[in-house]
């Protein structure tokens, strides 16, 4: 036994050490792993850097705070923006005057209340949104037609869109004699020019604003109908005045119905009852762009 244990501690010793390695791919494991480990080390840190960085480039300065609630207030609040914000009407279109002045406007008198010149926010705010994480709204500002200085700006809920071009495709198709794929159309409207949108906000495109703009097929259709000194149907809302409008106090989308209870109407304030308990206890501008940035 002592022999056994000297020729095993003697010249044959090396021998032992290799005998008792682990196989190659032990250390191809091994290796493989500290690789792996390392390159989420990596990751995790470059992805803590960009989260950083991310939340940094979107904070919003107290005086950028003041600006926005002003343009949330009259997008979304006093244009009924706020219905496009949670779901049921696709589009909002507010009109912007080109002016220096507030006192100034030509077409419109609503920036006679605001601190700040709308059009100045609007564009401060697309700026703004190419460091938001924003996934299914669009804001877009184009001038119209003909009008030099005067602009449409749209607030536009891509799901609702794309579901309200796909529920009524048949209808958009014959008023407007285009095919379209309603997945991709609604990207479109950044576009500068867009046969599509340029011709679904056309004056006589009745069906078509009608629908995009959350009012129903029934009514739409009933208004495209109406000869152009008919008044027929009821409106469904008597704006507030501006300096009246809060989160617990905002307008009902303003269009013509012709039946009595109307079912999109009676959607419209409950949806409106809805909106203010959620903006209960919380600030006008945080509450907005939190649902702004919901996915």
């Amino acid at each position: 036994m002592k022999r056994a244990i000297k020729n095993s501690s003697g010249g044959s010793m090396k021998n032992l050490f290799f005998t008792k390695r682990p196989p190659d791919s032990v250390f191809q494991v091994s290796s493989s792993k500290k690789i792996l480990e390392l390159s989420l080390f990596i990751l995790i840190f470059f992805c803590h850097l960009s989260c950083t960085r991310s939340v940094k480039e979107t904070s919003f300065t107290s005086e950028e705070k003041r600006r926005y609630e002003e343009l949330f207030v009259d997008l979304m609040f006093y244009e009924t923006g706020i219905y496009t914000l949670f779901g049921e009407k696709p589009i909002t279109v507010s009109l912007l005057e080109n002016s220096d002045k507030k006192e100034d406007p030509l077409y419109i008198d609503r920036s006679k209340n605001t601190q700040y010149i709308l059009i100045k926010s609007w564009d401060l705010w697309l700026e703004k949104l190419k460091n938001l994480p924003m996934q299914n709204y669009l804001f877009v500002k184009k001038e119209i037609k003909d009008m030099p200085g005067i602009y449409n700006a749209f607030f536009v809920n891509i799901p609702a869109t794309i579901r309200v071009l796909k529920e009524h495709y048949p209808l958009f198709k014959e008023e407007l004699g285009l095919d379209f794929d309603p997945e991709t159309i609604v990207y479109d409207l950044q576009k500068e020019s867009s046969e599509f949108w340029d011709k679904a906000f056309q004056i006589e495109s009745h069906i078509s604003k009608g629908l995009l703009h959350g009012f129903g097929k029934e009514n739409a259709l009933k208004f495209a109908s109406l000869a152009p000194d008919e008044m027929d149907g009821q409106l469904s809302n008597i704006l507030l005045p501006y300096e009246e409008i809060s989160t617990k106090n905002f307008n009902l989308p303003f269009f013509r119905y012709f039946k009595s209870p109307d079912p999109i109407l009676e959607k419209y304030r409950k949806d409106r009852l809805k909106i203010q308990e959620f903006y209960q206890g919380k600030d006008l501008f945080d509450g907005t762009l939190e649902k702004l940035l919901e996915k």
